[in-house]
């Protein structure tokens, strides 16, 4: 099971799980994370992260095996690997636009957005943050960074300004004792927010389990090479610190391609794939 696949099955479990329900919204004293102008979304997302929390303790020790099957080496030190890959910010800008206008598109049930230079500015003209992470970085103040649809109307964004490059490939700086404080969370405004409309509260409450999913999740050091594929396309590669592979992470990675529109409701939310409500149809209509 690959990484995204993870993240999906616990959050399916979650829903499942006996005692858990959305809670209802009620004035309440703010919580710093939870930044939405609209005070209605704000609450709602600071009361359900708070009932998220209890029913996902008895999920760690799962997400923790995965995590550690991911960074567990699948191949010797390979002694070329920091050079044997695409230098990304001198390779975009060598194409029309430059490093700032051009970015990596990576299709997958999670599709994402990769920028090596400053996120373009007006990106987020139809979005509205939700949810920011103690350490987590402004698009317009990051020196690049990813967007991550987690959802049918969210993204995540996440700066790459404590990665290192080391030659072609990317390093993060130290260990990361929790990855969610890195995560910015973005709405698709052009979505209205209706408590009393089924659709809305399936679609905030599953972004809000792919987004808790990461809260508490430790990860050591790891790289990132970026090569071209034999159709020209661009396929990442993680490594750990040593130079060893990362297979499991990449098992299910595909090849992405460069692109200059920044649409992030056509490239990553329109594409999200996957439904918790879905899966839980398919999983009981397999027995």
């Amino acid at each position: 099971m690959d990484m995204k696949k993870s993240f999906f099955l616990a959050g399916l479990l979650l829903f499942s799980a006996p005692g858990f329900a959305l809670p209802e919204v009620q004035p309440k004293e703010s919580d710093s994370h939870a930044v939405s102008q609209d005070p209605t979304i704000a609450e709602f997302w600071q009361l359900m992260q708070a009932e998220l929390a209890p029913h996902l303790e008895e999920f760690n020790s799962f997400m923790v095996a995965e995590y550690e099957r991911a960074f567990t080496p699948t191949g010797p030190k390979e002694s070329d690997w920091t050079e044997n890959g695409v230098d990304m910010p001198a390779y975009l800008d060598t194409l029309p636009g430059g490093v700032s206008g051009n970015a990596l598109q990576v299709p997958g049930a999670t599709p994402s957005l990769e920028f090596f230079g400053s996120i373009p500015a007006g990106i987020l003209a139809d979005w509205e943050i939700v949810w920011a992470g103690e350490t987590s970085q402004s698009p317009q103040d990051s020196g690049g960074g990813s967007f991550v649809a987690i959802g049918k109307r969210h993204v995540v964004f996440i700066g790459n300004d404590s990665m290192i490059k080391t030659n072609n490939g990317y390093c993060t700086e130290k260990e990361i004792f929790d990855v969610s404080t890195l995560m910015r969370v973005y709405r698709d405004r052009r979505f209205p927010f209706d408590l009393s409309d089924d659709e809305t509260i399936e679609i905030e409450a599953e972004a809000m389990v792919m987004h808790h999913l990461f809260k508490g999740i430790e990860t050591p050091r790891f790289c990132v090479i970026y090569r071209h594929t034999a159709d020209d396309r661009i396929k990442s590669h993680t490594y750990n610190e040593s130079g060893q592979p990362l297979g499991n992470i990449d098992a299910d990675e595909k090849p992405g391609t460069i692109v200059q529109d920044f649409d992030l409701r056509a490239h990553l939310t329109s594409q999200f794939d996957f439904s918790f409500l879905d899966a839980e149809d398919e999983s009981e209509g397999s027995k």
